[in-house]
């Protein structure tokens, strides 16, 4: 399914034509899976930043890009807070597994992912 959604898509390696139209496919997903199969160039995060606006918080939706893919602009002095952080993205594809026999919730050093890095 995700490949035909790419495929809807323009080809920039070819040029814009009736065959080739300028288009694009948004989609909006929570799914681990489908995010990890989207191409490195076309994922946008979105989640919330706290603001202050006339004193008053407030929180807004801001959407950030991995670094070094064509969003990345090493120029811009904001670029640190536009590119999501990779511990950010791979807790996000690697969550916490839960013990489904017990209420319990696992302890980090509990990850078998993770114990190789404990001291």
């Amino acid at each position: 399914m995700l490949q035909l959604l790419i495929d809807m898509a323009v080809d920039f390696d070819e040029p814009i034509c009736f065959d080739n139209p300028l288009r694009q496919v948004i989609i909006n997903t929570h799914s681990a899976a489908v995010v990890q199969q989207v191409p490195e160039n076309s994922l946008l995060i979105a989640d919330f930043k706290q603001t202050r606006v006339d004193g008053k918080k407030s929180k807004r939706v801001r959407f950030r890009y991995l670094a070094d893919t064509w969003r990345d602009d090493s120029s811009d002095a904001d670029r640190l807070s536009k590119t999501i952080p990779k511990g950010d993205l791979l807790t996000y594809l690697n969550p916490v597994p839960r013990n489904s026999d017990n209420n319990n919730d696992t302890r980090v050093i509990d990850r078998p992912d993770l114990q190789f890095l404990m001291p």
